[in-house]
């Protein structure tokens, strides 16, 4: 909704968000060009894939993550959670294992 005294006209009201343990999808129709903020926590593991294509995620007042990429007309937003230690940690798990069994 637009804020009063503004001339935002803001992302339309059928916005709709699916949250899931791995990230979430988020479904929307911007009236005019948008920035795309989310009230959770930036990281560089997170990962936007917006109509299928990635795009950059940036930094939203030092602390939140969000997406410029959002052109009027509808989209679907991905957020994808995929920490690069995450990974790291797999490698090194794996490879004590192995070595506890060789």
């Amino acid at each position: 909704m637009p804020s009063p005294g503004t001339g935002n006209k803001g992302i339309d009201s059928g916005s709709r968000a699916r949250p899931g343990w791995e990230g979430c999808r988020l479904f929307s129709n911007p009236k005019p060009a948008a920035l795309l903020s989310s009230t959770e926590g930036f990281h560089p593991g997170w990962i936007a894939i917006l109509d299928g294509k990635r795009v950059p995620t940036v930094k939203v007042n030092f602390v939140f993550r969000g997406v410029y990429a959002l052109t009027p007309g509808n989209h679907r937003l991905v957020w994808e959670f995929r920490p690069r230690s995450l990974f790291q940690g797999l490698a090194v798990s794996s490879s004590g294992f192995l070595l506890l069994f060789a």
